[in-house]
């Protein structure tokens, strides 16, 4: 051995191991019923309601700017577009739906509990009422 260098036997740390897993479970142990109360207590609200009877009226408006002609019913409109098809809006179920001559559809909105169409002398009114009983209404233009 070197006389300047300087060893030293390791000393056993296994106690002190064991004491620093005792402390970290318990600040687990009693920050954990604070956590899940405070994720019970935020609430979250979505949005996807609104953002799809927002669509919805999208494509109605871009439908209805395409159309050469329209028919409401309290519960239906008919559009006759300009390569001679007729699109039909209308409740299915729970369902907002589009039919073209009869065939097929497409889905627009889940989850409506009804739809009417209210005609204007510029357009007509649209009111989608939802499950939990939102009304979301839009006035819709006819360009001749």
């Amino acid at each position: 051995m070197m006389n300047f260098a300087y060893m030293e036997r390791a000393k056993n740390n296994a106690g002190f191991t064991f004491i620093s897993l005792l402390i970290t479970l318990i600040i687990i142990f009693t920050t954990l019923p604070l956590l899940v109360q405070l994720t019970k207590t935020v609430s979250y609200r979505t949005n996807y309601n609104e953002l799809s009877i927002q669509q919805f009226y999208h494509y109605l408006r871009d439908d209805l700017i395409e159309a050469t002609a329209f028919q409401v019913s309290e519960h239906s409109l008919e559009l006759l577009l300009q390569d001679d098809n007729t699109a039909i809006y209308s409740m299915y179920g729970r369902l907002i739906r589009r039919q073209v001559d009869g065939r097929g559809h497409e889905i627009y909105v889940r989850d409506v509990k009804d739809i009417t169409f209210t005609p204007l002398p510029y357009g007509m009114l649209t009111e989608v009422t939802s499950l939990e009983g939102d009304v979301y209404e839009k006035v819709l233009v006819f360009y001749e």
